[in-house]
């Protein structure tokens, strides 16, 4: 009688009348994909468009920057200098912000220096761009 490992191996192809052989090696794995953007669309990726900051198709006439923050305090808001609001701990906020290039901070308090994080991104109309802050 044959045991159960022994019919498997002899379903598999690997067992020989002569005893078992070593099994062919697994083929590897694919590739990981790309992950998909939660709103596809051709030009919802920074790596499709230049962008610094995924961005998505809004059809509005304003361009829009979504700040989703997991750092343990508020995160003061500046464009090119000037404060523009605030994102509480753990939270997101939406802010309107011009069309062109622009320089965005975040800082720990209304100094704009204050364990700050930066980029700069060119808003374009009719885009909402995400910014996301990660605590270190």
């Amino acid at each position: 009688m044959v045991d159960h490992k022994q019919m498997v191996m002899a379903l598999i192809g690997v067992f020989t009348p002569g005893g078992c052989t070593t099994p062919p090696p697994l083929a590897s794995p694919p590739a990981p994909s790309a992950a998909v953007p939660a709103e596809p669309s051709p030009d919802s990726t920074a790596e499709t468009t230049g962008s610094r900051l995924p961005r998505h198709r809004t059809d509005e006439p304003i361009a829009s920057l979504t700040i989703v923050s997991d750092y343990p305090i508020a995160q003061q808001v500046f464009v090119d200098g000037e404060p523009i609001g605030a994102v509480a701990p753990g939270e997101t906020a939406t802010f309107t912000v011009p069309e062109g290039v622009h320089r965005v901070v975040c800082a720990d308090s209304e100094d704009p220096s204050d364990n700050a994080t930066e980029i700069e991104e060119t808003f374009d109309l009719g885009y909402g761009y995400t910014y996301r802050l990660h605590a270190r």
